[in-house]
């Protein structure tokens, strides 16, 4: 983290994806490719089905027990304004940092290495938030735009399914609100 990096911008949109420079340009351990996982940060919230979660992709294959080195994709919000953001982050992630891991399955492509991979994605992860939001901009969160229900619509694009141990906010968090799940 830390690191200097190039930026990848969409004229009307300010957020922005660090460009993969933590990203190989080879696939490395072949079996690791394209896991998909739902990662759930380590917060001072109570409850961790009211953290913040977000999808990592290994597009590399470089993941191992301890280290995550994969693509997360994921919105976050401002705590002030409520704003919603759009980002992608190739920053290697301890596992320490998450409270659960939770590989989901694979996605492929047909990229020729793991860089083009992952400006692939973040173009269709960009598009869904666009779909999302109505290609609105000053999106606040709600209810039904926020880090959780984006990460289930991102894993329905790839054609996988929210794993049913996880909890999900919808699922009924008696006392909590967005606002109170997610800062001020």
């Amino acid at each position: 983290m830390g690191k200097n990096r190039w930026k990848i911008y969409d004229d009307s949109f300010e957020e922005s994806m660090t460009f993969p420079q933590g990203i190989p340009w080879n696939f490395h351990d072949r079996s690791r490719i394209g896991d998909v996982y739902v990662v759930v940060f380590k917060t001072d919230q109570i409850n961790r089905k009211t953290a913040h979660h977000a999808i990592l992709v290994d597009v590399a294959g470089s993941s191992n027990e301890e280290n995550m080195e994969s693509v997360l994709i994921h919105l976050t919000a401002n705590t002030i304004t409520q704003q919603v953001k759009f980002r992608v982050e190739d920053d290697p992630w301890s596992k320490d940092c998450f409270y659960e891991t939770v590989r989901i399955g694979q996605h492929t492509t047909t990229k020729s290495n793991p860089q083009f991979w992952v400006i692939d994605l973040h173009n269709k992860a960009y598009a869904l938030y666009c779909g999302f939001t109505d290609q609105m901009t000053k999106i606040k969160l709600s209810p039904s735009i926020n880090c959780q229900t984006f990460a289930r619509a991102l894993l329905n694009e790839f054609g996988l399914e929210w794993p049913h141990e996880l909890p999900y906010a919808s699922d009924g968090c008696p006392g909590r609100t967005v606002r109170s799940v997610y800062g001020s």
